[in-house]
């Protein structure tokens, strides 16, 4: 338990020590160079476009859609090359929704989404 909580605040913070420095500091540059932007239109009706940037060293990448209670929707997969996902309301119903980038298994950014039918 105490490693894994080890790993995680080294992880979360960035902090680096001998045999986790290398790995990690990889990981946080690939996260820190890869970029979620603000849906767009927002709010939407019918359909809105996710612009994302990914790193180059990205190797799984998803954009996650959870509800205002945290469940997961929708995940759609992304790859390098890709800059964008469209989003249909017709899968949603009307409200505040928020959306992740999930890079390497690690969360870049959450920003926030609103269905007005």
């Amino acid at each position: 338990m105490f490693k894994k909580l080890f790993l995680l605040a080294v992880l979360l913070t960035g902090w680096c020590v001998s045999s986790f420095s290398f790995p990690v500091q990889i990981s946080m540059q690939i996260i820190r160079s890869s970029i979620l932007y603000q849906n767009s239109p927002n709010p939407f009706q019918n359909q809105t476009v996710i612009h994302f940037k990914l790193s180059e060293e990205a190797r799984d990448a998803s954009i996650c859609i959870f509800d205002m209670q945290g469940k997961m929707l929708k995940t759609l997969p992304v790859t390098n090359g890709e800059e964008s996902v469209i989003v249909n309301s017709s899968e949603f119903g009307d409200g505040l929704y928020l959306y992740s980038l999930i890079v390497n298994g690690q969360e870049v950014d959450t920003k926030k989404m609103v269905i007005s039918k």
